[in-house]
């Protein structure tokens, strides 16, 4: 069975026969991990690792104590070399369905002198609690970096994680994802004509740097429609460190907002890995 190609729709009546329970999108996924076979693979990952050490690389491996894969993180010389040299400011995000145990990849960029994105740190993960989340990023603390900012999503598990190995760290929210988020739910829950007004005063509180203007703002969205007052209140206004320019003005103008840098390279490496790739097939990928 490990060996056949079983379609998602089959798995779902798999599952479903079997537990006779509803059926999630990741329980299909998690089912369909179970099915591979977590050490066909281990030989030629091991290799790999192994050169990665010895070139003067990091590996950092974890299981659980059944011997249960819970991630794998690593930096090459190169990697660590580029944080060493430009460590103010990293980025990080997730992507997925790029190896065939369809293990979530956690990747890190600094950004150069150019303004460019580098790739610092590569890791698979079982799944994206804090807890494994720490341990692959404290493999950048190793290489005693502290960097001044950090741009994820709105992400909490990234965020605790990033919180429990970079205390001091300013943890910035990716501003195209932030407006995203809130233009959403405008759209969805108030008239077209007051979710454009409510959206022009909030990015107007995002690059005020008063803090009176921003509190003024705050007043002006709840007077146009007091409905949406608690969205922001418990989405937004109570984590307004992570995304209002007010908030931070002891940090220079930054000449990124966004995780656009690595998205980018997530959609990059999908138009050469997939769901079927091996580990050791990613991992000697000549262009990651």
């Amino acid at each position: 069975m490990v060996g056949t190609k079983i379609s998602q729709s089959e798995l779902r009546q798999i599952i479903l026969h079997k537990q006779n329970k509803c059926v999630l999108g990741k329980d299909v996924e998690n089912y369909r991990r179970k099915l591979k076979d977590p050490c066909t693979d281990s030989e030629g990952v091991e290799k790999i690792l192994n050169s990665i050490k010895v070139g003067g690389g990091m590996v950092k491996y974890g299981v659980t104590p059944e011997n249960e894969f819970l991630y794998l993180a690593y930096m090459t010389k190169e990697m660590i070399d580029s944080l060493k040299a430009n460590k103010t400011i990293l980025i990080i995000d997730c992507t997925y369905k790029v190896n065939e145990y369809l293990f979530p990849l956690l990747n890190v960029m600094c950004i150069d002198a150019n303004g460019n994105g580098v790739l610092v740190l590569h890791a698979f993960v079982r799944n994206e609690s804090v807890e494994i989340l720490s341990e692959c990023l404290s493999v950048l603390h190793d290489v005693c970096v502290e960097p001044q900012i950090i741009f994820v999503d709105k992400d909490f598990s990234e965020i605790g994680a990033i919180k429990q190995v970079f205390p001091q760290s300013l943890i910035r929210l990716c501003s195209f994802h932030t407006m995203t988020a809130v233009k959403k739910y405008l759209n969805t829950n108030v008239s077209k004509e007051l979710s454009n007004k409510i959206f022009d005063l909030f990015k107007e509180q995002s690059y005020t740097l008063s803090e009176e203007a921003f509190e003024l703002l705050k007043v002006d969205i709840i007077s146009e429609c007091p409905s949406v007052e608690s969205y922001f209140q418990n989405n937004w206004w109570s984590i307004s460190d992570m995304w209002a320019a007010c908030r931070n003005t002891d940090v220079a103008p930054l000449h990124i907002t966004t995780t656009n840098h690595v998205e980018s390279y997530h959609s990059r490496i999908k138009k050469h890995l997939d769901s079927h790739t091996t580990l050791s097939g990613w991992c000697c990928a000549d262009f990651i």
